[in-house]
């Protein structure tokens, strides 16, 4: 049996796995107290759980298509797999940065790994789940934003 294709973005990230040992966020930790000490690992382990939720939900509508062939998931697997994300967590460095700063760092950093070509953008649209109805805020940064004269506040995003 033939798969079809997944879509394009799938397609394009499962070719370029081919050349490229992995994928993933970079977060970097700006906040350095008690409080978050006790939850910061819980918050990265929810945004990876969400991804590969995200990741695998994909998967399933892309072969929920009556009559119509699915897409392997393999490639889905396979991606997944491949999936590393990094934590950059000092506190003597990051404690209470700025955006700027952080963005400095990040660039510094893919700079020094020769990576900045396969950097993408950041995340163009927003889920309508609200499963525990908890609403979550963290900072999030594009590698290179766009900014216009409407963003007064670059940075934040909602995580439900």
């Amino acid at each position: 049996m033939s798969f079809r294709r997944p879509p394009d973005l799938i397609y394009e990230l499962y070719q370029k796995l081919k050349l490229h040992p992995n994928w993933g966020n970079v977060t970097y930790r700006t906040t350095y107290s008690l409080e978050s000490d006790a939850h910061f690992s819980t918050a990265v382990k929810y945004v990876e759980a969400c991804l590969k939720k995200s990741c695998f939900e994909e998967c399933a509508s892309e072969n929920d298509y009556e009559g119509l062939r699915g897409v392997d998931s393999m490639i889905y697997d396979g991606i997944w797999a491949q999936h590393r994300s990094t934590v950059m967590e000092n506190s003597s460095q990051f404690d209470g940065a700025s955006i700027d700063s952080i963005c400095d760092h990040f660039q510094a950093w893919v700079d020094a790994q020769d990576a900045a070509r396969y950097i993408g953008g950041g995340l163009e649209q927003e889920t309508e789940y609200h499963g525990d109805e908890i609403i979550r805020y963290i900072k999030a940064l594009e590698a290179r934003p766009i900014v216009d004269q409407y963003d007064t506040f670059p940075g934040w995003m909602k995580m439900l």
